[in-house]
């Protein structure tokens, strides 16, 4: 079984194709393939993708349609359910604040840490920035908004106790480097043949190029893609 994410509808991921056929060569088997669309869109993914003579049958689970009960129960799947069906009345930002709050009652800081992550990544489909970066005030890790993030508050906040502007590098430091663990841990997860090369290029990015990435961390289509985009960002 294998799980491919889509941002959007429109098209479908190449990926999906690829892991058909390693999971084939290697078990002997047709693997039973998912999609998972994120973003709402009028058009839906036909389960079906056809190349001449080819021909690979995919299921689809377009999210927006998804009961979020099934993954508000799991904390593993919790931050998906920001994008699930929204009960009558329900804002986006009412179903977002759920999946934090719940989130947030996790004893494993680790795992709590990483929740609320990926809480903000996909939050950020269908809340504007301000609004998220406002809510994400409330709870302790932000993994994109460096500047915000309190580690480098704590670091500005050391300085000026002392003084130096060491305390102000060490924070801004210490955020960009949790923003770049999250950055590249959401394009190992898209891209599985990223390198070491293109770990390190994500690790050399400024604030300003990180959080331009992070925008466009779901659409990126294939490590060439990625690497085009160092190079026209340098």
């Amino acid at each position: 079984m294998e799980f491919e994410i889509n941002a959007r509808p429109d098209r479908l991921h190449p990926r999906l194709l690829t892991y058909f056929e390693r999971l084939h060569t290697a078990y002997g088997d047709a693997p039973t393939q998912y999609v998972i669309v994120l973003e709402r869109s009028k058009g839906r993914l036909p389960g079906t993708y056809q190349s001449g003579g080819m021909k690979l049958d995919y299921n689809v689970i377009h999210l927006w349609d998804a009961d979020p009960g099934p993954l508000l129960a799991d904390p593993n799947l919790s931050p998906l359910a920001v994008l699930a069906s929204l009960a009558r009345n329900e804002s986006p930002l009412v179903r977002v604040t759920n999946v934090l709050d719940r989130i947030e009652a996790i004893a494993d800081s680790e795992l709590r840490r990483q929740l609320i992550a990926d809480t903000e990544t996909y939050g950020r489909l269908v809340l504007d920035r301000p609004t998220m970066k406002q809510l994400l005030r409330r709870y302790p890790i932000m993994p994109i908004y460096v500047e915000e993030h309190p580690l480098y508050q704590d670091g500005l906040e050391q300085g000026r106790i002392e003084g130096r502007e060491e305390g102000r590098q060490t924070g801004r430091e210490e955020g960009r480097q949790e923003a770049v663990r999250m950055l590249t841990r959401i394009l190992q997860q898209q891209l599985p043949d990223l390198g070491a090369v293109d770990i390190e290029r994500v690790n050399s990015l400024d604030r300003q190029r990180l959080e331009l990435l992070s925008e466009l961390a779901f659409d990126v289509p294939s490590v060439d893609a990625l690497r085009a985009w160092f190079d026209q960002n340098p």
